[in-house]
Parts: C-alpha cells; structure tokens; sequence
C-alpha cells in the first residue's frame, strides 16, 4: 500500500512524539550512568526512573507513578506569520507529572517501630526531583533542537504550577502532581507534506512505538 499523497498530520503530532522520546532518551541515559556508578536497581528505580504518557489525560493510577503526561492544550497562529503555505505555531506545551510517596516505617533501638519518613516527604522528594529532571532536559533549547531535527525553532518556559494535592490526610500513602507548561514555535504546512518525510523524521530520531501516531504507524510501515 503507497500512502504518499495522503493527507498527513500535522507537525504537532510529531512534535509531542519527538519530545516524548527526547524525555526517554535522557532518562534512560541518566539511569545507565547511576548504574555505571554503582547504584541498585531499586534505587534507579525510586529516585531516576519514571514512565512517559502522551496520550492520557485521565488521573493515573499509583501503580504507574511517578509518570509524565505529555500534550498541546493551545496552539496560537499569529497573523504575521501565515501565508498560503505554512503557518507559523506558538503552541503550549503540557508536561503534567505526578509522583506517589509512601510511608517508611523502622525501629529504634529499643526495637519499637517508629516512623522515620512521613509519605508526604518521600512524594515531595520525588516530586521535586522529577520536576528537576523534566526541567532540565526541556529548557536546554540545544535538546529540542536536536531530538525535533530542528522542526521545534523556538522554545521558553512559561511556568510550573502544582495541579494536585491531597486533601485528605492518609499517614500511609501522598500523592502530588505538578506541570509546565512550555511555548513551543513550529511551522504548520497547509501543504500535503510527502509521507516519506515523515518516515526519515521517526526513523531519524528512533522514535519508539509506544509514542507514534496510529496513522503514523501506518505511514511508516506502508513504505
């Protein structure tokens, strides 16, 4: 099957995907250097790993956490720069984040069990950590640039903001939720852009299955 003039979607779609799999690629870069440097599993595990969504939106389960939803709430094309054949994008970018803490329970000397970290310590900890990693990766402009092939020309922080926070008070388990929001400028063809391009972009950047388009998927399979 040739799906070379079909229509293809449009560069948002791409964009998300490409900086789903740029976040996975530091991730995973940063996991493999704490276990060159000797640390365990489970403390990768707790402290560095995380797992990417780009397409959810309903509240995650804990079993998932600490976990990134990735997606464009709002996209802006500014009258200066439309033209009949592409416009220019200033769309805002959502990373929301969650972070589950629980409960440590020890014993002092005397044996008793006491507590020694509250869960909304461990959540908060990890939360903030995983605020620092998503920070950092996504406001090097260098980053974007190069894991978007240079489809992402513009990029700045708009702001963080916590989006959860437990109301009830349960000793045993917290979980907390941020976000940021990023502004992101791209083109928009209003051309039919040719599907091969679109199959060099994915394959180019190794873009994992887990965050492709359905169509996409098709698209890089039918040629």
């Amino acid at each position: 099957m040739s799906l070379s003039t079909i229509i293809t979607p449009m560069n948002f779609s791409l964009v998300r995907d490409a900086v789903c799999q740029l976040i996975a690629n530091e991730r995973d870069s940063q996991m493999d250097l704490a276990k060159t440097s000797g640390a365990t599993s489970e403390w990768i595990y707790q402290t560095i790993d995380f797992t990417i969504f780009p397409k959810r939106f309903r509240f995650p389960d804990v079993c998932d956490m600490p976990c990134v939803y990735v997606y464009f709430n709002e996209i802006e094309f500014p009258e200066s720069g439309q033209d009949i054949y592409e416009n220019e994008a200033l769309a805002n970018l959502r990373l929301e984040y969650y972070a589950v803490g629980k409960a440590e329970q020890g014993r002092d000397e005397s044996g008793r069990e006491v507590l020694i970290c509250t869960a909304d310590e461990n959540a908060e900890d990890r939360l903030n950590y995983l605020t620092a990693q998503l920070y950092k990766i996504l406001c090097c402009e260098e980053n974007i640039r190069k894991g978007t092939n240079n489809l992402v020309r513009h990029s700045r922080i708009k702001k963080w903001e916590r989006i959860f926070s437990p109301e009830d008070k349960n000793s045993a388990e917290t979980v907390l939720g941020a976000a940021f929001t990023f502004e992101i400028g791209f083109s928009e063809p209003t051309y039919y852009a040719k599907t091969h391009e679109i199959k060099e972009f994915y394959l180019s950047l190794d873009i994992q299955d887990e965050f492709i388009d359905p169509l996409v998927r098709v698209i890089l399979e039918s040629q």
